[in-house]
């Protein structure tokens, strides 16, 4: 059985300043690299592509600086336009990071300049947006893992407590803050496929936040389906993923206070 996770907002709370790690993202037909330093954090070209160079771009050069706030998820920061003519010019942008931690969204208003005198008669929204394509951290070496023998526990607490116990295991060490929450949900999700576990095993790792600790421990929060128990009969009972039967389930029959489970494949 295999699941897809959602794209999803991906929330680190980092509390203490981290070591940080360069990252190879495209923005425009451009190669950027990512520096992360702390709470800082710097792009520049790597590769441009043709129509930037022949404005003044080369390898080296800035194309945003700032810093990530708000629970390390905000971008705020000084983006750049460049024009052979006049020069390079800055503007405000503010943004997030996405998806899981592959995908940067800034915006802001970007001046517009006078081509044959350089100066602003106005402003336009302007997007840039910054796909993850490779990290310098080593890649993640997932553990020998046996279909069906991982995390075969019917509780959802104690089955999101097992999967994230081996994501925190296999993305242990992480440094650069983009990067540890790129490798946690990954790992979650192979945990997942090798338990062959179905019903609320999967939804609840829909969960729309990543959350970090200082040390680097990582834990799913908010958001997913509320699982519950419906009462059939007097003696049966059908576990629901929030308002929805989750057919994948079959009825229970046990007391409706113990029904909360996750239900295994062979279900």
């Amino acid at each position: 059985m295999s699941r897809a996770l959602p794209s999803v907002l991906a929330v680190l709370l980092l509390t203490t300043a981290t070591a940080g790690a360069d990252s190879i993202w495209t923005h425009s037909g451009s190669e950027m690299r990512l520096r992360a330093r702390s709470d800082r954090r710097t792009i520049v070209y790597e590769v441009p592509r043709a129509g930037v160079v022949s404005q003044g771009v080369e390898r080296g050069t800035v194309l945003f600086e700032g810093t990530v706030s708000d629970n390390w998820i905000k971008y705020t920061g000084t983006a750049y336009l460049f024009s052979a003519r006049c020069g390079r010019i800055g503007y405000a942008v503010t943004g997030q990071l996405e998806d899981d931690g592959k995908l940067i969204v800034m915006s802001g208003m970007a001046p517009v300049r006078d081509p044959s005198t350089c100066v602003v008669k106005g402003t336009r929204s302007d997007n840039l947006n910054f796909v993850f394509v490779r990290s310098d951290e080593p890649p993640v070496k997932f553990p020998p893992l046996k279909e069906g023998a991982v995390c075969t526990v019917e509780d959802p607490d104690e089955y999101k407590a097992c999967v994230e116990g081996l994501g925190n295991q296999i993305c242990k060490g992480r440094t650069e803050l983009e990067d540890l929450v790129r490798c946690f949900r990954a790992a979650l999700l192979v945990v997942y496929e090798k338990s062959q576990m179905g019903g609320v095993a999967g939804a609840m790792l829909d969960a729309p936040s990543t959350t970090c600790t200082a040390d680097g421990v990582c834990s799913l929060q908010g958001g997913g389906p509320s699982p519950s128990c419906v009462r059939l009969d007097a003696k049966r009972v059908r576990e629901c993923d929030g308002n929805i039967v989750n057919e994948r389930c079959v009825d229970v029959a046990c007391p409706i206070r113990e029904c909360r489970k996750v239900c295994s494949k062979g279900q």
